[in-house]
C-alpha cells in the first residue's frame, strides 16, 4: 500500500490533467504558420448556441478544416464543380473520420442570426457553423471571399487555402502527414463584408453576443465563480465598461502566462481585435441592435456540474458556516469510507457550495483514518491543522494519505483522455480540505467532489514531482527578492502540465528545461497572481529525456508598493503554510515510462527542498 500510494502521489493545490496524443518534441507548443495567429483553442459559438473550443475534442488537438460560407450571395457558396449541400456533408463525415473537425463560418456583416439559422437548417448542413459575428476568424484567417477554404494542422499551421476543389484528397494527406503548405487561386465571386472595429453601429447581438459568451459566460452566470452575470445584453450593458476596462488591461479573461513561452491547452485569450471590439462598442453606446441578429445564449448545466453527472459524487458530511468576516478559514472535512472499490478514474471535479466564499480546495484519500480521529476531537464540523502543514508528509514513508487533486475558481477539471487516469485502491476515506475567505456576509458551505470513471482500462497513471524550496527569507521593502531551485530528470518523462506556487508576495515564475544537448526551452513564463492560481497544460505532452535539468525562478515584491501585501508597512516574510508567509514550489504532472523511474524522479524532487536554493 506504501509504495503504490506514492505511485500517484498528485498535486494538492490544483488541477491535474493529462492528454492521450502524440507525443511532442520537446517545445512548449509549435506556434502557428505564416504569421496566422492560434486558431486550434479559440472559442466560439455555433448558430445552434453550442460554445466550441476549434479543433479541441475532450481536450485532444485536432487539425481544422474551415469553409467559409454566406447564405445571402448563393445558395452554398463553394467551387461551382461541387456546388451542392451533399458535397459540404460528405467531405465533413469525410474529415471526421479522419479524426479532424470541420466548420462552417459565416463571417458577414449583413447578415443576422435569425438568417444564419434559417439557412443551415433549410440546406441540411450536418456539421457546426458558426456565426463569427465579431469578425475574428475572419480577422485571423484574412479570407477576402466566401467561398475560402483553411486547412489548420493541430498547431495552427495554415496548411492549405483555396477552394474545395480536391479537399478530400487533401485533408487524407494531411491526416497521414503527407501535405505540406499550399495556396491555391480563389474564386471572387462573393467578397466578404467584415465588421469595421472603428464604426459606430457596433451592437452587442450582432458583434459581441458570441465574444461574451464564448469567453466569459462560462464563468459569469448562475452558479458560476465570478461575482455577476454576463448572460444577456442587460447584464452586459450594466458592466460595459468593466468589461471594457478589464479586457483592456488584460485582467479578463484571466491568464498570465507571456505569449513567448508557448501555447496551452487552457488559455483564456482575447486578440488585440476583439479587444478593440469591445471597446468601441462600449465608446458607442453599448448599443442592443436587432433582437433577430441575438444568438441564443448556451445551454448552460445550472447544476454547477462542468462535465454533467458524475458517476459518483462525494458530499462534505454536514454544512460549515463561515461568518461575515475575520480571518481566512482552513477546514478539514472527513467522509467516512467514501472510497470503498478499487476505482479507475477517467475525469474529476468539484463543486463548491457557495463559490463567494471557497477560495480553493484540496482533495485527499486517507487509508490509515487519521484524518477521522482528528475530526472526533473537534467539536465543529471536520478539523483544522492550519500551519502545522496538513495531515501528513509529502515525504513521509510511512504515510497512508495522499493528495488527489484540487480546485481554484480559474481551473478546469481533471479529464483524462483513452488509457490515461487514476487507479485508486478502495478502503480509504476521503478528505476535502477547504479554505473559505469571508466576504461580508455570513454564509453556509456544502461542497462536493464528482468522480467519473473510465469506460476503458486505465493503462498509464498520471503523476506528480513537487518540486521547490523553503529557503525563503524576504527582507522588508525588497521588491525584487529572487529564489531558484531545481531538479534533474533521473529518467525519461512526458510532461503534462505546470503549475507554479507562491503566496501573496510572488510576483513572478519562470521555469526552463535545460536539455542534455545543451539546448534551453522555455516551460514557463508567467506573471503569479494568489487570485487566480492555477496549472498550464501543455497542448501535447512535452517528451523531457533523462539527464534534462529543469529550473524555476520566483520572484518577489515585499515592499509597500505591492498592494496585495498582507503587511502594512511590510515586514520580513519566511516560508510558511501561511497565506501571510511565503512558498516557492512547482508541480509537475508527468508520465513515467516504469515505477521505477517514479520512483527516482520522486526521490530527484525531494531532494530539491534540501539543496542550497541560489538567489
Amino acid at each position: 500500500m506504501k509504495i503504490l500510494l506514492k505511485k500517484w502521489l498528485w498535486k494538492v493545490e490544483l488541477i491535474l490533467i493529462a492528454l492521450a496524443c502524440q507525443i511532442s518534441v520537446v517545445g512548449a507548443a509549435e506556434v502557428a504558420g505564416e504569421g496566422i495567429e492560434q486558431i486550434v483553442g479559440t472559442r466560439v459559438i455555433d448558430v445552434q448556441g453550442n460554445r466550441i473550443q476549434l479543433g479541441m475534442d475532450e481536450n485532444v488537438l485536432k487539425a481544422v478544416v474551415i469553409v467559409f460560407l454566406n447564405p445571402t450571395c448563393s445558395p452554398l457558396v463553394m467551387d461551382r464543380s461541387t456546388n451542392d449541400v451533399r458535397s459540404l456533408n460528405e467531405i465533413s463525415a469525410h474529415v471526421h473520420k479522419l479524426g479532424m473537425k470541420f466548420y462552417g463560418v459565416v463571417s458577414d456583416i449583413n447578415t443576422s442570426w435569425a438568417e444564419v439559422k434559417e439557412y443551415v437548417d433549410s440546406q441540411g448542413l450536418g456539421f457546426p457553423v458558426i456565426l463569427d459575428g465579431d469578425g475574428n476568424l475572419a480577422h485571423l484567417l484574412n479570407p477576402v471571399t466566401t467561398s475560402e477554404v483553411f486547412v489548420l494542422s493541430k498547431h495552427s499551421e495554415l496548411l492549405r487555402h483555396g477552394g474545395l476543389s480536391g479537399i478530400s484528397e487533401i485533408v487524407t494527406a494531411v491526416s497521414k502527414g503527407e501535405f505540406s503548405q499550399e495556396r491555391q487561386s480563389i474564386s471572387k465571386d462573393c467578397p466578404l463584408r467584415r465588421p469595421d472595429v472603428t464604426e459606430q453601429s457596433l451592437n452587442y447581438n450582432q458583434h459581441i453576443a458570441g465574444l461574451i459568451q464564448g469567453n466569459c459566460v462560462e464563468c459569469h452566470r448562475k452558479n458560476g465563480v465570478a461575482p455577476f452575470h454576463l448572460e444577456n445584453y442587460i447584464q452586459a450593458r450594466n458592466f460595459a465598461h468593466v468589461i471594457a476596462h478589464v479586457t483592456r488591461e488584460r485582467i479578463m479573461p484571466p491568464w498570465k502566462a507571456d505569449s513567448d513561452s508557448g501555447h496551452y491547452l487552457n488559455e483564456r485569450l482575447l486578440t488585440q481585435y476583439q479587444i478593440d471590439l469591445i471597446q468601441n462598442w462600449v465608446k458607442g453606446g453599448a448599443k442592443e441592435g436587432d433582437a433577430a441578429a441575438a444568438i441564443p445564449a448556451p445551454e448552460l448545466d445550472v447544476s454547477g456540474w462542468r462535465l454533467g453527472q458524475p458517476d459518483i459524487v462525494i458530499t462534505m458530511p454536514e454544512a460549515f458556516d463561515i461568518p461575515s468576516s475575520g480571518p481566512d478559514i482552513y477546514r478539514y472535512f472527513v467522509v467516512n469510507d467514501a472510497i470503498p472499490d478499487d476505482l479507475q478514474i477517467a475525469m474529476i471535479d468539484f463543486k463548491p457550495g457557495d463559490p463567494s466564499v471557497v477560495h480553493h480546495s484540496n482533495f485527499f484519500v486517507d487509508y490509515g483514518k487519521k484524518a477521522r480521529k482528528m475530526d472526533e476531537k473537534d467539536p465543529k464540523p471536520g478539523f483544522s491543522v492550519f500551519g502545522t502543514g496538513g495531515f501528513f508528509s509529502y515525504w513521509d514513508e510511512d504515510s497512508t494519505a495522499a493528495g488527489l487533486g484540487a480546485w481554484a475558481p480559474s481551473g478546469n477539471p481533471v479529464r483524462y483522455a483513452d488509457g490515461i487516469g487514476i487507479k485508486l485502491p478502495g478502503g480509504a476515506d476521503f478528505v476535502f480540505e477547504v479554505h473559505y475567505h469571508p466576504t461580508g456576509k455570513k454564509t453556509r458551505d456544502l461542497s462536493q467532489l464528482g468522480i467519473y470513471l473510465s469506460e476503458k482500462p486505465i493503462k498509464r497513471a498520471v503523476s506528480s514531482l513537487f518540486v521547490g524550496t523553503s529557503q525563503i527569507d524576504i527582507p522588508a521593502g525588497d521588491a525584487n527578492y529572487r529564489r531558484q531551485f531545481w531538479i534533474e530528470l533521473p529518467a525519461n518523462i512526458e510532461l503534462v502540465d505546470i503549475a507554479p506556487h507562491m503566496h501573496y508576495l510572488g510576483t513572478r515564475a519562470e521555469v526552463d528545461a535545460l536539455l542534455p544537448s545543451g539546448k534551453t526551452v522555455s516551460l514557463l513564463k508567467a506573471d503569479w497572481d494568489f487570485r487566480w492560481q492555477g496549472a498550464y497544460y501543455y497542448r501535447e505532452p512535452l517528451h523531457l529525456p533523462k539527464g534534462t535539468r529543469i529550473s524555476a525562478m520566483m520572484r518577489y515584491d515585499n515592499s509597500a508598493d505591492n498592494p496585495y501585501n498582507p503587511y502594512s508597512p511590510p515586514t520580513r516574510a519566511t516560508w510558511g503554510w501561511g497565506t501571510d508567509q511565503e512558498m516557492g514550489e512547482i508541480y509537475l504532472t508527468v508520465l513515467s515510462e516504469s515505477d521505477d523511474d517514479l520512483k527516482k524522479l520522486q526521490d530527484a524532487a525531494q531532494q530539491s527542498w534540501y539543496r542550497s536554493s541560489a538567489p
